[in-house]
């Protein structure tokens, strides 16, 4: 569902790369620099997780439930988080060897990346008219200046 939103969203963010390709969706590379490619990612799913609250509180309680139930397809497991990990790393990878980001543990900022990102809906629940556009426009400005290149 959040892949084949973000396959429609490179429409509009053309930097953006769903994790995981729908079927019969063509390969696209990546292509630019770097820091508009994570401006997307961020930006799509935040977007994404904006247009579907309840169904993604619903998810991450389930997640939760299911967490050390190991071997169920349903849970969030340890492969699941290095798959959304590596496709973070790639592009933190790409913008170092560009000189566009600056030096540091592609793997430490990948998690410090995406964990705002899954806990937003823990935070929907305390926080329910969060402005997830001013949100985005943080987590953005954020990690755009944890990465640049000084």
């Amino acid at each position: 569902m959040i892949d084949q939103f973000l396959v429609d969203w490179t429409s509009e963010h053309p930097a953006s790369r769903p994790l995981q390709l729908p079927p019969g969706t063509a390969v696209v590379p990546p292509g630019g620099r770097a820091s508009d490619e994570l401006r997307a990612y961020l930006t799509g799913v935040i977007a994404f997780i904006d247009g579907h609250r309840v169904q993604m509180c619903a998810l991450q309680s389930i997640f939760a439930a299911l967490h050390d139930d190991e071997g169920n397809a349903a849970a969030y497991g340890s492969e699941t988080d290095r798959a959304v990990l590596g496709h973070l790393e790639e592009i933190l990878r790409r913008g170092q060897q560009s000189g566009e980001f600056r030096a540091f543990d592609t793997l430490v900022m990948a998690a410090a990346i995406q964990r705002p990102l899954e806990r937003l809906p823990l935070l929907l629940r305390s926080e329910p008219n969060l402005d997830l556009r001013r949100y985005a426009d943080e987590v953005v400005t954020l990690f755009d200046l944890a990465t640049r290149a000084t």
